[in-house]
Formats: C-alpha cells, structure tokens, sequence
C-alpha cells in the first residue's frame, strides 16, 4: 500500500489547487462576529482594542452545537498577566501595585525601628480591655456559617524580610522578659515565657491574644499559619491561662504611639508547656492535687465529648492534659487509644501509628484497626495489608473484607496504572474538597541529576504517545469554590505578595503554605521530601528536628510554594469542555504541589502533557520516547510565541530556556514577526464577504526556514484551522448555497487545512491511497509522529474524526487516533464517549445539547437558568384531561416506604417447597426472549446475567452499563415485570433503586421546564413508561444512532429532570445474595449504584423478563410490535439458559471480538 507523508509542502500544494479561487459564501449564513466586551478599568488606557494593547486569541467551541471557531477577546487579567503552572501572576497588572506599595511601607516601617527597645508598653488592664472589646466585636460580626466565605474580598498576605526559626534546643537557650526584646530581631540564644492572659481571636489568617511575662509585662501575640475555625479552633491552639515558650522570639513595632506586637511567623518557634513542666514559673503553677486524681476522669470525659463533636484538636489537647495526671494503667492504655484516633483524624499518622504500636494495646482490635488506617492513609498499603490480614483473621467481620479489597485497589493502582477514570471523573469529583481515593503510580518514570540543572524526572522505560507515565496525589492541595452552598469547605483565595522577590499573585496559596506546614508538623519525615525541591536562592536552615520537634522554616515553605504550587482545574475535562453558559478558566486559583511533578523542568517543546482530577495529577507523554529521557513541559502558556519569554524565567526560576523554539526565536526574530505580519492579514471568520486567499497562509509558512518538527509553528495552527472549520460547516450543508469553482469536496479541503495544523505543530503523518475523486481522505492514515496537543491540535483531530465518520462512515484508525489525543489533552479516556458520539453526527445545522449518559448536576442546573434567562418559556401547560396530581396506591416517594416491610416476603422452607412445585408447571410463554441468538445460531435465550465484564471484556464491545461496574441510571427494561435473582451482592456500592412516575406540587414543575409528551390515547387510564437514556446518549461501545432525531435542549433537560426527580424520591434496596426481586417494569424506573468487586466478592443479578397474560394491563398499540418479539414464539424446547455470563449482541458494541465464549 502506497502512503504519501502529509507535510506543509504537500499541504501547501493541495491548498494552492483548492483555493485558486476565493470562496464566496453568503453573508446570512455566517454566524454574526461577537460583541466586543467592555474592560474593566485600569490605569493606563485601552487603545480602542489595538494588537498592541490587546491580545485576540481563539479556542475551538466546546459547544456540541457548534462548528465554529469563536473568536474571543481577553479579559484585562488574562490580558496583562503571565500564568506559570497556570497560577496568576499579577507581579506586573497595575491595579495590583498598591499591595506591593504597602508591602514596601511595611518593611519601611520594619527596618526603622529595626534594633530598637520599645519605649511604649501598654498596661496589662489597658491591654485586656481593649482586646476584649475587639473580640465582642468581631463576634458580633460574625457571618453565619453558611454564608459564602468566598464573595468577601481576596485578603493580601505578606512575606517580609526572612528570618529563620529557632534550631536551637531549649535547654541551650536562656530565659528573657519581653521588656528587653529588640524590634525586628529574633532575640538569639533566648526564650520567653508567656502566659495567656485572655481567650484567642482569629483575625483572618492569624490567631491572636493577650499574653503576660513573668514580671507581668503584657503584649499582644499574633500566630501565624494555622488552619482556618473550621479545621481548627483556635482555642485548640491558645486557651486562656495556657503557658508558652516562644524560643528566640522577635517584636515588631508598627507604631510610634502603640506598643509592639510579638510575632511567631514560625510555628516551632512556639512551644505549649504541659501542666508539670519544670519551667512554668511556681505563681503560674496549677497545684499537683489539683491535676490528679479527679482530674483524669474529667479531661478523659471532656476529650470524649470533643470526639462525639468532632474536634479533633480539642480531644488531644484534654486527652493529653488526662495523660500529664497520671491515670491508672486501665485508663492509660484506654486514653492512649483515644489519642491515636483523634491523631488520625487530624493526619497526625506517624503519631498515630507510634500510638498504636505500644507492647500493652497492639493487637488489640480497635488499635489494630487504626494501625490499618494510618498505614492506609500513609500510602504503605504493602504494609497495610499485612496488618489487615492480620485483623480480618483475629476478629472476622465483612468491614475488613472490604478494607482488603479497597487496598489491593491501590496496589493494583500503585503498581500497574490502572484506574476506573469514568468513576474518578465523574462520580468522585463531586465530592467538596475533591480529595480523592487512589494511590500514586510512578512505574515508568524515575529521578535522576538533570543536565538543565538541580534534578529531574526521566523514563525508566520505552513509552509510546498519550502512555500514562504519572499520576500522583496532591502532597498538598487547597480547593477553592465560589458555589455559595460548598464555600465552608472552601479555601479562601489571597493575594500573595513576596516583598523581597516582588512576586505577587492570587490564588489559594496561603492555604497551600500552612496545610504544608501543619503537615510537617504532624509528620516530620515529610521535611526531607521538600528540601529537595526547588527554592530560588533561598537557603533553608540546615536542622529539621531538635529535640524530638520538627523543626519547619515558614519561609522556605513559602519559597517551595511559589515556585512549584500548581494552579489547577477542578477536572481538565470538565474545563475544557465546559457546561453550556459556562467559561473555560485559564488560570485557577485552586492550588496543589505534587512532589514528583514539581520535579519535571520546563521546554517550550514539551514532551509530556499535564492534567487534573481532583487533587490528582496526571502526566502523559506527548509522543513515543526512549528510556532515560528526561521529561518537560512548558511552564507558560505557549499558544502565543510573539515574545521572548527568557527574561520572565530568568527572573522567576533562575534559568533561560535552550529548546529548538527559543533557539529559533534568537536566531530569526524577523522571521517571526514577518510570519506573523502576513497572519495579520487575514481577515477574522464571519466579518467579511469572502475567504481570502489562503495563500496569505502559505507566504507565512514561507517565512520559516526550519521543519515544523524542529520547530513548531504556533501562529499557524489557528489560520489552518479556521480555514479547515469554515470547509467542513459549507460541507456539511447544501452546496447549492454556495458559489465556488474547483472540483474537490469541501470535506477534502476541510481534511487538508486540519492536516496542515497539526503539521505546523510538529506532527508527522502518512495518508494512504485516498478514495475516487478526493486529495488525502482514504482509508489509512497513520501517525508516526505526535505533535505538542494544544487547543488548536485537539480540535483538528476532532475534525478529522467527524469528516471521516461522514465521508467513511467508519473512522478506522481515527477512532484510536481520536482516543489517543483525547487521552493527551484530558489525561483520561473515561469520559471520551460524549465526544466520539457528538463528533459522530454533530454538523452545524444539526446542533445538540451538552449531554451525556452520566446525568451531572451542574451542567442540569445551569441549563435550566440558561433557558429561564434567555427564553420565553410560556405558560405552564399539561395534556387535556392531564390529572394536575397523580394520586393513587401506585404512587408513593421512598421516604413513604421506609420502615415498612409488608411488600417483602421472607419464605419458609414449606412455601419454597410450593414454589419450586409451581415452577415445573410454569408456562413458557410466560418468560421474555432476552436474546435470538447464541453462537451465531438462533436461540431463544430467555435468562440474562448482569456482570461487570469490562476487566476481560474490551470496552468496545460494551454497549450497555448491565455489563460494567458504571453507575446505571434510571430506566426500564422491556418487558412487563423484570425479576432479579442476586447470585452475589457486590464488595461496596451497588444499591438498588426504585422511583415510580409521580406529578406533585413542586418547585420543580411549577416552572414550564420539561418537555410536554402528549399522552397515549391507547391507554388513557393510566400512565406507562417505557425509557432508556442511553439511547438519546449513547454508551462507550455503543453511540446515540444516527438515525434518531436530535434531541433540543428542552429535551436535555427533560431527560435530566426526570433523571434528578427520580434520584430525590427514589428508595434504595442493598441487594443480598438470595434475595429476588420483583418490578412492575411498566410502572417504575429501577436503577443502581455503581460498585466495586473484589475477586473474593463479585456482584452477580440473574435477570428474566416475566408477564402475566392473565392479570397483566393492556399493551399499548405503539408497544405490541416489540412484545410480540419478546414473548411469542418462545418455546420449551429452543429455550437456552445460559451459565456464563455474556454481552447479548443487542448490547454489543462496534469493537471486534477475538473469541466468543462458549455457552455451557
């Protein structure tokens, strides 16, 4: 077979062949150009939108309605700021100075009264009163808890000049008294004794309180990097008479006419003396009888009402103050156990596991099973596995059956890759904060010295394009959500501004510092992980542990997070293809370091993509490599390459980059401005009469004097592609309306220009002999080559799997090609079938709604006020004689069920008896043919196993959900009555669920939002269901058909809302081996859960389509056709009864099965 490379030579041939001649194409079916949007004001003036002062920038639309490139004009932030690990920069935005003025004037103030001894001490009284007064009042403004934290304003943060913490041991270090203390300077070589004089005040991120020396000298304390009231209380920090020691403290002074402020901005600089420590001073002692005895009982009972509220904090601080009076050994091993709990709770896991671990209480159940959770939780699953064998074989019980699984999940994860994306994308994610249940897997890649410098990440073996090299827990994350309903599990976003570096930029990285710190703090091995990072020319003190107490440097911290935090998405699927009246986001100011991804050094020429899920993220490499190559990805944004981007990282990161485009651009830098000059000149899509020549393209291309392999030709991509899209929207309508010479189809010309872009980003690819009368499409294309996967790339690849699918009807290779891009651009194919399916039949005059076979929330929601705002919706209508409230025996909500139990028959041996009798009597005719044929023979099977087959079954061959692990959504089958035998019930999950049509005087259907089917004049006394989503979706294996009409957007979310409906007034069944069950299929929607199954527990439904020709209701006319198939014909002799699980080829999809299994 002969092949012909695809290069932009070739490329530039076939478009001078096609376009000779311009294409006229009538003005009225041309979308309208877009409203330019106002900016907001900044200081310097916006020249009338000038490419000087403005950068215009396209993405493809992510709208399945549409075709089109949209052309977008860039906000004022997105305008003027860099996004590094899309974080955004506002070092440079103007309106931003001020947080940098006031910084500047904070270390003013710092450095003046730097060495001084303050002149001015507030009395004790003074002091206290004020402090209380300040207290009352921000109580009293308080906001409820369910007010959003987040629509307040960002709070600027600031980091001064550094200082380190204290590496000193305390008996190395000699007591002071705060009146001799200098401003500005850690006092070296000395500690302070304090003791609080009042309750704390969180003030923003701080905690703060009046506290009191040995000669009664008061002041006022500010702590630092402790997280929020919700995570932790303050007074779990600071109570009212705690006794502290700050080692090497430092005073600021911020005024000339208030006394100073004693800052800790080191949490282990502050020390929390316990009750019989030597060195609180005898008048601030508690008396020994007063700590002992009694007191035992009395600080164990206030920890166990502490675990009761779930302030974990609290309980270890009185279940420590019950350890210092020393408790009876009964009560000292008992309160030790408590502890370990709570220091689970809190992620203290080594501390935990340390506590769990002593001689006296080991092997005893509930510290063993803590033991097994903070192994679980420290990511030691060999290890945790080990003790839970240990446990389920000591104290049998089906909770540590389960835990067994869920860890050798992990192991399965850790070691092999292998991850339900569909599950994590999908259902996971919506949890708030998304932190997720997975392990790390890092098989394929290894760290190694880097020739760039410092350290990087390098394959250990071959690899091929869209593999899965990474995919890492956050260490630390820090989710930030504007939903009002979800803020009090938020982060709060601030500006952070860095005075000595002049780094500033928002986000939730204030956050991500002190859940870092916390975490040091509770697990000091961790230390070492992030000294290895880098930190700019920032040196971190050298000593981590003093005493037995981790030792952590604020300021590193912040050194480590500024430099390697990450901005991500809640999910890249989620915002890359964006709900409908959504925007995609470029920056975020959710933030997360991931201690292997931080490693990967930055190229322009990338060769690994970077994605998110969660508090995941997953690296995948762009194209085929070798062993020992060291991985890159681009630190900045690399759709516009006009600038020079070397002085922003020399500046940042220290380093300029060498790659083959920054080489280039030092070499040529005419080259690309006279490239980019040409570009100028074509016209943007939909504001004039006419397609230019598309030569203007190829007198750019032109210009370059290197292959596009050495070095991608960014401003390209989006010329060809536009051209490309514009060629596939004329193909896909009636050629009448256009006025065009030439001879080629405009899916050929569409086919070129998507090429050419993906040429230009360094794809390599061969077209196989093309079909009677087109250029390149046929049925071969291969890639040998992958390119960098941007915006601009995946869209391309989205083109040519539609032209093939409507010029082929089947894509071949595309569909593998389609799946391999998806993978890169994403990082997850589990959410691929909504794509594939749209790219199958969407065409610009075909237009269908953002729908998928998992039903999500969010994108319902904002359907229905998108529709509320833009359309007029009428009134409230229903079919003539329609009843405005369905009332009878047949309707009911789950909450009217629960607690009652006379629907569920519990059968004795003497009625079994009866009814295994009755069953050798029982008419044929009565069971539905489930399939007609096995084998490829015909057959009526009449029995259906409902099995996850996906781990030995190609998902391609899965068309319908029975056949996975997948959540099932609500639906019928056919049928009259569907009966369910549960061989097994399923590890975790897999919950049945039962809803029946109701109509009720609700919010929901007071508004005209669903869709009016008029009812059945066949059947008029009742209503009858007959609905499966998938087909309006599709379902992996198999896609929506083309043959059904597409669906509006009413429909959408009439599909949804019966969807969300069902699931609110659904009741929920746990299947158990044994039980059978029962639906009147014509009357309810049954559902399920997803699941997980272990190999020791797998979840098997025996199903049978019943009916009662005697009893059963009338069938519809529309339905007899269907019924007739199900039920007539089905004799005793041709029954077959399968014992294997199998796909029926109704739910087969379009892959191609190696071997069929045989039937027993």
């Amino acid at each position: 077979m002969k092949f012909r490379e695809i290069t932009s030579k070739s490329v530039r041939c076939l478009g001078d062949a096609m376009f000779t001649i311009s294409c006229q194409i009538h003005r009225s079916l041309l979308p309208p150009p877009p409203p330019l949007p106002m900016f907001p004001s900044i200081s310097e003036p916006c020249h009338a939108f000038s490419s000087h002062t403005c950068v215009l920038f396209h993405i493809h639309s992510q709208q399945v309605d549409s075709r089109f490139h949209t052309l977008f004009w860039i906000s004022t932030l997105y305008r003027l700021s860099r996004f590094s690990m899309d974080i955004c920069d506002v070092s440079s935005l103007p309106q931003f100075e001020i947080y940098l003025k006031l910084g500047k004037r904070l270390q003013e103030i710092a450095l003046a009264n730097q060495g001084n001894i303050p002149a001015i001490w507030n009395p004790p009284e003074k002091h206290v009163h004020r402090f209380q007064e300040t207290r009352a009042r921000a109580r009293a403004m308080e906001k409820p808890k369910h007010k959003p934290r987040l629509l307040l304003p960002a709070i600027p943060e600031y980091f001064l000049s550094p200082y380190y913490p204290s590496t000193a041991s305390i008996h190395d270090l000699k007591p002071i008294y705060l009146k001799e203390l200098k401003s500005g300077v850690p006092q070296r070589g000395g500690y302070v004794l304090v003791k609080a004089s009042t309750p704390p005040l969180r003030v923003e991120s701080t905690i703060e309180a009046i506290v009191e020396d040995e000669k009664g000298t008061s002041i006022i304390i500010h702590l630092s990097h402790y997280p929020d009231e919700n995570s932790r209380p303050a007074e779990s920090v600071i109570k009212k008479n705690d006794t502290f020691l700050i080692k090497e403290p430092r005073i600021m002074i911020w005024s000339s006419t208030e006394g100073p402020v004693l800052h800790v901005d080191h949490v282990s600089d502050l020390v929390l003396l316990g009750l019989r420590d030597e060195l609180i001073p005898n008048q601030w002692r508690t008396l020994l009888s007063q700590i002992d005895g009694a007191a035992v009982f009395i600080h164990r009972q206030e920890g166990d009402k502490a675990m009761d509220k779930k302030q974990y904090w609290t309980a270890i601080r009185c279940y420590t103050s019950a350890l210092e009076c020393n408790p009876p050994t009964d009560q000292e091993q008992i309160i030790h156990v408590q502890r370990a709990l709570a220091y689970l709770k809190c992620g203290c896991l080594e501390l935990a596991l340390d506590a769990t671990q002593r001689e006296d209480v080991r092997w005893r159940e509930k510290p063993l099973y803590q033991t097994c959770e903070a192994l679980y939780e420290l990511q030691r699953y060999s290890e945790c596995l080990v003790y839970l064998r240990v446990l389920r074989e000591r104290y049998p019980d089906p909770k540590y059956t389960r835990m067994v699984a869920r860890v050798k999940d992990r192991l399965r994860e850790k070691t092999a890759g292998v991850y339900d994306w569909h599950s994590m994308s999908v259902v996971e994610t919506r949890a708030r904060p998304p932190f997720l249940d997975h392990a790390t897997y890092r098989e394929p890649v290894a760290v190694r010295s880097s020739p760039f410098g410092g350290q990087g990440l390098f394959t250990t073996i071959h690899v091929k394009a869209g593999q899965l090299l990474l995919c890492e827990k956050a260490f630390s994350y820090c989710y930030h959500d504007t939903n009002a309903e979800r803020s009090t599990k938020s982060s709060r976003a601030s500006i952070i501004t860095n005075v000595a570096t002049r780094h500033m930029s928002v986000g939730t990285q204030a956050g991500l510092i002190t859940n870092i710190i916390q975490k040091c703090i509770a697990r000091p091995s961790l230390i070492s992980k992030l000294t290895s990072l880098h930190c700019g020319s920032y040196e971190p003190a050298e000593i981590t542990e003093v005493g037995g107490n981790t030792v952590v440097d604020t300021f590193f911290i912040e050194r480590v997070v500024s430099l390697n935090c990450f901005g991500c998405p809640l999910t890249t699927e989620k915002n890359k293809f964006p709900a409908p009246g959504a925007e995609r986001k470029y920056y975020h100011e959710t933030t997360g370091l991931w201690l292997l991804a931080a490693k990967i050094n930055h190229s322009c020429y990338s060769n690994v993509s970077r994605s998110f899920i969660g508090d995941f993220q997953i690296i995948r490499a762009l194209r085929d490599m070798p062993p020992d190559t060291e991985l890159t990805c681009s630190y900045r944004d690399i759709r516009s390459r006009s600038q020079d981007i070397n002085p922003f990282l020399l500046k940042r990161w220290g380093f300029e980059c060498d790659c083959a485009i920054c080489a280039y651009h030092k070499e040529s830098p005419s080259t690309i401005a006279e490239a980019q000059e040409s570009l100028n000149e074509i016209p943007t899509f939909g504001s004039h009469d006419t397609i230019r020549d598309w030569s203007m393209i190829a007198k750019a291309s032109e210009k370059y004097h290197k292959p596009e392999i050495e070095v991608p030709r960014f401003q390209l991509s989006e010329p060809y592609l536009r051209i490309s899209d514009c060629c596939y929207a004329i193909a896909s309508q009636d050629n009448t309306l256009w006025e065009w010479e030439g001879r080629l189809p405009w899916y050929d010309r569409s086919l070129v220009m998507a090429a050419g872009a993906l040429v230009s980003l360094g794809y390599r690819m061969l077209a196989g002999p093309p079909l009677p009368g087109y250029t390149l499409i046929g049925p071969s294309l291969e890639v040998f080559r992958w390119g960098l996967m941007t915006d601009d790339a995946f869209s391309a690849w989205k083109l040519l799997h539609m032209i093939y699918v409507n010029v082929l009807e089947m894509p071949g290779r595309l569909e593998e090609f389609m799946r391999i891009a998806y993978t890169i651009y994403v990082g997850e194919d589990g959410t691929i079938a909504t794509v594939i399916s749209t790219s199958r039949s969407a065409t610009p005059s075909d237009p269908r709604p953002d729908i998928s076979y998992a039903p999500d929330f969010e994108k319902y929601q904002a359907r229905t006020k998108r529709r509320l705002e833009s359309e007029n919706l009428g009134a409230v209508t229903l079919p003539e004689g329609f009843p405005k409230k369905l009332e009878s025996e047949f309707v009911w909500e789950g909450r009217d069920l629960e607690g009652r139990y006379e629907w569920i028959y519990e059968l004795s041996e003497v009625q079994v008896g009866e009814v295994e009798s009755g069953l050798q009597y029982f008419k044929t005719s009565q069971r539905g043919r489930q399939d007609n044929k096995i084998d490829g023979k015909p057959a009526d099977i009449v029995l259906n196993h409902n099995k996850d087959l996906s781990a030995t079954v190609d998902k391609a061959l899965i068309g319908a959900p029975a056949y996975t692990a997948d959540k099932q959504v609500l639906h019928t089958d056919a049928g009259d009555i569907v009966s369910l035998f549960a061989s097994s019930g399923a590890a975790e999950g897999g919950q049945s669920k039962l809803a029946i049509l109701r109509i009720k005087e609700t919010p929901i259907i007071s508004k005209p939002l669903l869709v009016h089917q008029p009812a059945s004049e066949g059947t008029p006394e009742r209503v009858l269901l007959n609905y499966a989503r998938r087909y309006f979706t599709g379902y992996h294996g198999l896609p929506r058909s083309p043959n059904i009409p597409a669906i509006t957007e009413a429909q959408a979310e009439a599909l949804d809302g019966l969807h969300f409906l069902g699931e609110k007034y659904h009741i929920g069944l746990d299947v158990q081996q044994g039980d059978i069950q029962y639906v009147n299929n014509l009357a309810v929607f049954h559902a399920r859960d997803g699941f997980r199954d272990t190999p020791e527990q797998q979840r098997h439904l025996i199903r049978l389509w019943l009916r009662d020709p005697e009893h059963a209701w009338p069938t519809p006319e529309a339905w007899k056709e269907r019924w007739s198939q199900l039920y007539e014909g089905v004799t005793a002799e041709n029954q077959v009864f399968p014992l294997e699980p199998r796909i029926r080829s109704s739910s087969q999809g379009t892959g191609k099965k190696e071997g069929d299994e045989k039937e027993k």
